[in-house]
């Protein structure tokens, strides 16, 4: 199987993040991805500010945003991505916990390239997070200037294969930066 580039989720629920992590570990789909509790942390980590100031370079291949961020919305990150010359080609997947119109329709005027509703069942969560990142990390091609597996995006070769958790908010361990290891 392929490597997956890096991938970006976005979730502040800490048992859909769990959920999340148990389909990237499980299935051995990622070696190489960063969870953001909120919107100003999913902004930091986009535009290399505080605590990812040093973070390598590159995009990710794909954004899996949840629409209930705290400080900023989803959609309200949704639409500072689709603005930005710099991250407006990123595929942005919202993640809504309902089906509500209003969400759904700002979404895809925001810019989005699929919504899809939060399984409430943890076993079909898992399952669609897997398909999810099957497809937006191994069979859809990234845009210029993503994060590749072995590449950074000036064609250094990179070492690094792991998955990162990430928070500001907190010292404890589930909440501070973690290497879950490669696949």
């Amino acid at each position: 199987m392929n490597s997956v580039n890096r991938i970006l989720v976005a979730e502040s629920d800490p048992n859909h993040v769990g959920l999340f992590l148990a389909a990237l570990t499980e299935h051995r789909l990622t070696s190489d991805t960063v969870i953001v509790r909120d919107g100003r942390e999913t902004l930091d980590y986009l535009y290399r500010c505080g605590p990812f100031h040093a973070r390598e370079g590159g995009s990710p291949t794909v954004i899996f945003l949840s629409a209930n961020l705290p400080t900023l919305d989803g959609l309200q990150v949704l639409h500072r991505i689709k603005s930005d010359h710099l991250l407006k080609t990123i595929p942005v997947v919202v993640l809504a916990p309902t089906l509500e119109e209003d969400v759904l329709k700002q979404s895809y005027i925001l810019g989005a390239n699929a919504f899809i509703v939060k399984s409430p069942d943890a076993g079909t969560f898992v399952s669609n997070a897997k398909a999810l990142v099957s497809f937006w990390g191994l069979i859809n091609e990234a845009p210029p200037g993503s994060a590749r597996k072995g590449k950074d995006p000036s064609g250094q070769t990179r070492t690094d294969g792991s998955t990162t958790q990430a928070s500001s908010k907190s010292r404890d361990p589930e909440d501070t930066i973690h290497r879950i290891g490669s696949s």
